[in-house]
Parts: structure tokens; C-alpha cells; sequence
């Protein structure tokens, strides 16, 4: 078993050792790829600014809470939405683009995204 756990810790003590030699090229790609990520993100919004519109219908909303131990109590604004084109209905709850879930620690600010 001993020969077991020393290869393990040779191992480890190696992937430690390249970490330590490779951490500015390791930092470098990770940023890299996070630009790329980003300049994706900001194209997709772009066009989305030219895409057509489409009325849409409220079928629910509330807001959720949740309490973070960091930030306390967080409010979340649901709302679920279906809007139809040409004859196909689709269905959404997203509320701004390229993001999950919005969050905030104001109840009034959540009310007011619901309010919208």
C-alpha cells in the first residue's frame, strides 16, 4: 500500500513542479481563452441588436430569495414568457443575454426587473 501512496505523492510532486515552472503560460491561456469567450459573447450581442421582434406574453413571474452567507439575502426575478412566429410558438424565461440567473441584494431591484 506504501508503494501505492509514493507514487501518488512522486506524482503530485511532479504536477506541482510543472505548475510552478508553467504558471505564466498556464495564467496566459487561461486568459486567452477567457478573451475569446468574451469577444464571442460581445458579437453575439451585437447582433442580436438587428434581430427581428416579436410580441410576447407574461405568463408567470415572482421573485425568488435565497440567503448567501457572503451577501445575505439575494433576490431573484423568475418570469416565464412565450411569444409565437411564424405559427411556432417558443417558449423562454432568460432575461438578459449571455447571462444565467440575475441576482441582487435589493428587494426594489427585482421588483422593478419585474415590474418591466
Amino acid at each position: 500500500m506504501s508503494i501505492i501512496f509514493e507514487s501518488i505523492k512522486e506524482w503530485l510532486e511532479i504536477e506541482l513542479q510543472f505548475v510552478k515552472v508553467n504558471w505564466l503560460f498556464i495564467a496566459t491561456i487561461a486568459a486567452f481563452w477567457s478573451t475569446v469567450w468574451n469577444v464571442i459573447t460581445i458579437r453575439r450581442g451585437l447582433s442580436a441588436s438587428s434581430w427581428p421582434t416579436a410580441p410576447g406574453v407574461i405568463e408567470t413571474s415572482h421573485i425568488a430569495s435565497h440567503d448567501d452567507a457572503k451577501y445575505g439575502t439575494m433576490y431573484s426575478p423568475k418570469i416565464n414568457y412565450h411569444c409565437t412566429v411564424n405559427k411556432k410558438r417558443y417558449r423562454g424565461s432568460r432575461l438578459q443575454f449571455g447571462r444565467g440567473e440575475v441576482f441582487t441584494s435589493l428587494r426594489s431591484g427585482a421588483d422593478r426587473i419585474i415590474a418591466k
